[in-house]
C-alpha cells in the first residue's frame, strides 16, 4: 500500500510518467535517499517495471475495449457480441443478373417440358477481359405450348462456384452439431442444407434457416448460421426443443457458392456453357442484357455490424418503423447504394395502410423489375406488419447540371487550362459523392464553390449557373398528360434563364406539317389569384355555397362547381390584383355535411408552358401557348395532352430543364438529387485567365 511519504502516480500509464513515478517514489524512501537512479543498475530495473506495468495496463485497457461492441476493434470481438443480441453478419454476396433464355429444338425433337436446374452455368465477360462464371440458384421449368422454343424469362444468375460438403453425425464426437464451412467468401444467401437420414436411408429433408427463435418447435427442420471466431462460418442444428435435433449417422448436406464478391460487377456477355436440351445447345439465344450483372459485395465490415447489429436487435426481425424497414432490407437484399422509406400518411393526398420504398442500385439508376418484385414479395412481406403493405416506388432523378465560370491565374499553376478543367471537374465529382446521389440529400451553393475553389490556388473566384434535368420517355402513339415532380421549389424564369426542354420532338402544326418542337416558360405578371385548389371538396351542398377570397390585393372573385354535393372544380371568373398574400372562406350552400376546404394560387406562383418550332426562315413560331403548368412552390410540372410522334434521342427520352428557387434545396421521398459524370453535357466549365 502507498505511505503518506508515497509520491506514485497511478492516473497517467504510458511509460515515461510510470517510470519517472517510480523514481520520484524511490528518491522519497530515506533508504535511497542520496542514490544515483541515472548512473546504477537500479535504471534498469526501474525500465523493467515501467516495461511490465506499461504493458499490463496496455494489455487490460484492449481487453477492457473488446468488452463492449462499441469500442471493440477486433473482428472475432465485434462478431461475439453481435451474436449475443441475435445478430449474424452479412457473409459475401454473388453478383446477380437476369437474363431471357431462348432454346431452339432441334427438328424431330418431342421434348415438352424442359428445367433449367439450379447450377446450370453461364460464362460472362467483365472488366479488362476477366472471365466469370455465373449459375443459376434455383430450378426454372418451362412448359411448352406447341411451339419449337422454350423461353425463359428473367432467368436469376449469381456469380461463384458450386461448392457441396458432406458431413456424418456423431452424437459421441460432435454432441454441438456444430459444422464449420471453411471456403472463404461463400455467400450464405445461396446456402442450401438437406440431411439424409443415413447411408443406407435414402430419406431426405430440407432445412431451412431459423430466422425468428419464438417461430420455432420441437419439430421445425431448421439450422442455425453463425460467423466463427476465423471468420469462416458454421451452422449447427436443433437440440429438440428450438428446432429438430440430429441423429446419430445423419448425413448432413450444404450447398453454396463461392464467389468473387463485388469483383464480377458490371458483366454484360453472357454465354450458356451447360447443356440444357440435348442436341440443341448451339439453338440458345440470350436476351434482357442490357442491365449489367450488379450486387457484388465484399463480407460486412466491423464497422457496418457496428452499426447494424443494435438496429437489428431493436426491431426483432419485423418492420415497424421507417429505420426497421432500412435496415432490415440493407442486412436480408444488400444490392443497393441507399434505401428510402416512407408511410403513405407522408404522401399528398394520405394514402394509409401502405409503406413506400424507394432504392438506388450500387451501379446505374435503374431498379429491375424482377429486383423490385424480389425485395417486395420476398423481403418485406414476411417481416411486415399484417395490415401494412410494402409498395416500391422507383427513384426520381434531379441530375444536376453546372455551368461554371472561372477566374484563374495561370502565372500560379503548373496546370494546363485542360489540366484545370479536368481537376475541377474531379472536385466536383468528390463534392457530389460526398452531398449527392442518395436519398434526402441537400445541395449546398456555398460548399459547392468551396470544393471548386480549393481545387488550385490559381483560381480566383468562381462562379456557377444550375438547372435540374428531369428526364422521362413520352408515348409517341397517343396523347397523353404527364406530371414531372422535381421536388424542390423551381426559379421563375426571365427571358434569360427561363425553363426549356431539349432535344426536339415532332408535333403537327395547324398545317398538318411536321416540325421539329421545343418547350419553354411564358412568364406570368404578379398581383391576381391564377386558380384555386381544392384541398377536400366537402359533401351534403344543396346549392352553391360563396366564396369570399381576402388578402391584401383587391378584386378576386370566384365561385363553385358543385356535382352530387361536393365541390369538384372552382371558376375564377376575376383574378383581382395587388395580391401577395390571400385566403378563401366559404359560406352558405344549405345543411352541410363536411365544409370543402380551398386554398387559392396566386399569379406568378404558377407558369405556363408553350411549344414552338423554327421555320424555314429561322424564325420562331408559337405552335400551342397553352402546353403545360409550371407550380413553381411544389416544383411541378404537368404537361397537358402532350403527344409527339418522335424525339431526337436515341432513347426517345426527352429531358426539361429549370432552375432551383434557392441556393440551397434538398430532396425527400423518392426524389433523388444527382450529378452524372458520364453525361459530357452535364457540366461545361469557362476559363477566364486574370494577371492578379
Amino acid at each position: 500500500m502507498a505511505t503518506n511519504n508515497s509520491k506514485l502516480q497511478l492516473t497517467n500509464l504510458d511509460f515515461d510518467t510510470i517510470k519517472s513515478s517510480l523514481k520520484t517514489y524511490l528518491q522519497n524512501q530515506n533508504e535511497f535517499a542520496d542514490f544515483d537512479f541515472e548512473g546504477s543498475g537500479l535504471n534498469v530495473i526501474l525500465d523493467i517495471l515501467s516495461y511490465n506495468t506499461f504493458y499490463n495496463a496496455f494489455y487490460m485497457n484492449m481487453v477492457a475495449n473488446e468488452m463492449f461492441l462499441d469500442s471493440a476493434v477486433l473482428r472475432q470481438s465485434v462478431v461475439s457480441h453481435a451474436k449475443l443480441i441475435g445478430y449474424t453478419p452479412r457473409s459475401a454476396v454473388a453478383s446477380q443478373a437476369y437474363l431471357n433464355v431462348t432454346i431452339t429444338k432441334t427438328p424431330g425433337d418431342n421434348t415438352r417440358v424442359l428445367k433449367i436446374p439450379r447450377y446450370t452455368q453461364f460464362a460472362a465477360q467483365g472488366a479488362n477481359n476477366t472471365s466469370y462464371s455465373f449459375y443459376t440458384v434455383d430450378d426454372t421449368v418451362y412448359v411448352q405450348n406447341n411451339s419449337s422454343t422454350f423461353t425463359f424469362t428473367n432467368v436469376l444468375v449469381k456469380e461463384g462456384l458450386p461448392v457441396t460438403k458432406s458431413f456424418l453425425y456423431n452424437q459421441a464426437t460432435n454432441p454441438t452439431a456444430y459444422f464449420k464451412l471453411t471456403d472463404v467468401n461463400l455467400d450464405t444467401s445461396t446456402m442450401t442444407v438437406g440431411v439424409q437420414t443415413s447411408a443406407t436411408n435414402p430419406s431426405y429433408n430440407i432445412f431451412s434457416l431459423a430466422q425468428d427463435a419464438t417461430e420455432v418447435s420441437k419439430n421445425s427442420n431448421v439450422y442455425y448460421l453463425e460467423e466463427a471466431q476465423d471468420g469462416t462460418y458454421q451452422i449447427y442444428f436443433g437440440d429438440g426443443v428450438l428446432g429438430a435435433a440430429l441423429s446419430d449417422q445423419n448425413i448432413v448436406t450444404v450447398s453454396y457458392l463461392v464467389t468473387k464478391a463485388d469483383l464480377a460487377n458490371g458483366c454484360q456477355t453472357f454465354a450458356l456453357q451447360s447443356q440444357v436440351l440435348s442436341g440443341s445447345s448451339s439453338n440458345v439465344s440470350l436476351s434482357n442484357m442490357n442491365n449489367p450483372s450488379f450486387g457484388g459485395a465484399q463480407i460486412e465490415d466491423i464497422a457496418s455490424i457496428k452499426f447494424t447489429a443494435p438496429k437489428s436487435f431493436i426491431s426483432q426481425n419485423r418492420a415497424v418503423t421507417v429505420n426497421d424497414y432500412i435496415n432490415l432490407i440493407n442486412k436480408n437484399y444488400p444490392y443497393f447504394n441507399a434505401v428510402n422509406v416512407w408511410g403513405g400518411n407522408e404522401s399528398s393526398p394520405p394514402v394509409y395502410g401502405v409503406v413506400y420504398v424507394s432504392a438506388i442500385p450500387k451501379t446505374g439508376f435503374v431498379i429491375t423489375q424482377a429486383q423490385q418484385q424480389y425485395l417486395l414479395n420476398t423481403v418485406l412481406k414476411p417481416i411486415s406488419v399484417l395490415t401494412v403493405t410494402p409498395k416500391y416506388v422507383n427513384a426520381d432523378y434531379d441530375f444536376l447540371n453546372f455551368t461554371v465560370n472561372i477566374m484563374y491565374n495561370p502565372a500560379k499553376t503548373a496546370l494546363s487550362a485542360q489540366q484545370l478543367q479536368s481537376a475541377i471537374g474531379k472536385s466536383i465529382q468528390t463534392f457530389s459523392n460526398q452531398y449527392l446521389s442518395t436519398f434526402n440529400s441537400s445541395f449546398y451553393y456555398s460548399k459547392f464553390l468551396q470544393y471548386i475553389d480549393g481545387t488550385d490556388n490559381s483560381i480566383q473566384a468562381s462562379q456557377a449557373t444550375i438547372y435540374l434535368q428531369k428526364t422521362f420517355t413520352p408515348d409517341l402513339s397517343n396523347t397523353t398528360s404527364y406530371n414531372l415532380n422535381f421536388g424542390v421549389p423551381l426559379h421563375r424564369g426571365t427571358l434569360n434563364d427561363r425553363l426549356y426542354s431539349a432535344p426536339y420532338f415532332n408535333l403537327n402544326d395547324q398545317s398538318g406539317n411536321q416540325q421539329q418542337c421545343y418547350l419553354e416558360e411564358i412568364p406570368f405578371s404578379f398581383g391576381g389569384v391564377d386558380d384555386v385548389q381544392i384541398v377536400n371538396p366537402g359533401y351534403g351542398y344543396a346549392s352553391a355555397p360563396t366564396i369570399t377570397i381576402s388578402g391584401d390585393g383587391k378584386g378576386a372573385n370566384a365561385y363553385p362547381i358543385i356535382v352530387n354535393g361536393q365541390v369538384t372544380s372552382v371558376v375564377v371568373d376575376n383574378p383581382g390584383d395587388q395580391y401577395t398574400t390571400a385566403t378563401i372562406a366559404i359560406s352558405g350552400g344549405g345543411s352541410v355535411g363536411t365544409p370543402a376546404v380551398l386554398t387559392p394560387i396566386l399569379l406568378g406562383s404558377t407558369g405556363t408552358l408553350r411549344t414552338y418550332y423554327f421555320d424555314s426562315m429561322s424564325t420562331k413560331k408559337i405552335l400551342n401557348n397553352n402546353a403545360g403548368k409550371i407550380y413553381y412552390s411544389n416544383g411541378m410540372i404537368s404537361l397537358i395532352n402532350f403527344g409527339p410522334s418522335n424525339v431526337g434521342s436515341s432513347d426517345q427520352s426527352l429531358s426539361i430543364y429549370a432552375q432551383p428557387q434557392d441556393s440551397i434545396f434538398s430532396s425527400s421521398q423518392h426524389i433523388v438529387l444527382a450529378y452524372n459524370s458520364n453525361d459530357s453535357s452535364a457540366l461545361n466549365i469557362n476559363l477566364t485567365p486574370v494577371s492578379s
